[in-house]
């Protein structure tokens, strides 16, 4: 089976990606997946994101299964394979358990199936609609999943410490940490301190103990 994890930067987000890309490398390296990044010019969302979307497509049809992770995120417990995730549906979309917003798309799974390439095709299509929402294709996802039947049957929503847990509410053994809604600063400074604590993604408590104890969130 061919698995792909694919994630992007940018030059502002340099430092963070220094962190988060060695962390992603190294778990794709021990499940012998293959990562990509490619560089995104977020200041130019709207100009770029259909040529990407058309990207992710291209990559999955080289593979079973495509995992998307954004730069702000990184794989905290490399005993889990993507497999065991994937297999809940066609696409697999976590939720936000933080506010009153539902889901989060940036951490994504998409296996090689006809409703992950219809699914990619209809946020291209109906571009003119969410170009301008808050989130864009997060928002635009969301009301696919409430208003057609056969997106809510295509995507799994999996609760956020299956694979998308803010650090707010990160506990070890959880899967993946994704540092949305904070600064770059803060992202950089939280990545630097799950870097430390779950060293080459081990669930185990290895830090030694400074004080009262390790370096927490």
């Amino acid at each position: 089976m061919k698995i792909a994890i694919r994630t992007n930067t940018s030059p502002k987000i340099a430092d963070l990606s220094a962190i988060t890309q060695a962390n992603q490398k190294g778990y794709a390296a021990r499940h012998g997946y293959s990562w990509v990044c490619e560089p995104f010019d977020y200041e130019h969302f709207n100009d770029c994101i259909r040529d990407e979307i058309r990207s992710w497509q291209s990559l999955l049809k080289q593979n079973d299964i495509l995992m998307m992770v954004g730069a702000d995120v990184m794989f905290t417990n490399w005993r889990i394979p993507i497999e065991s995730v994937a297999s809940r549906g066609p696409i697999v979309m976590a939720r936000e358990r933080t506010s009153w917003w539902p889901v989060n798309n940036d951490v994504m799974i998409y296996n090689n199936l006809p409703q992950s390439f219809a699914f990619l095709d209809r946020m291209i299509d109906d571009f003119d609609i969410w170009q301008h929402y808050p989130w864009r294709m997060q928002a635009h996802t969301w009301n696919l999943i409430q208003d057609e039947p056969w997106v809510r049957h295509a995507i799994c929503l999996v609760e956020p410490e299956t694979m998308n847990q803010h650090p707010s509410k990160w506990q070890l053994g959880d899967w993946i940490v994704h540092f949305y809604g904070l600064s770059v600063e803060q992202k950089t400074t939280q990545a630097r301190q799950i870097a430390t604590l779950v060293p080459a993604g081990q669930p185990v408590l290895t830090a030694k103990a400074v004080g009262k104890g390790p370096s927490v969130l």
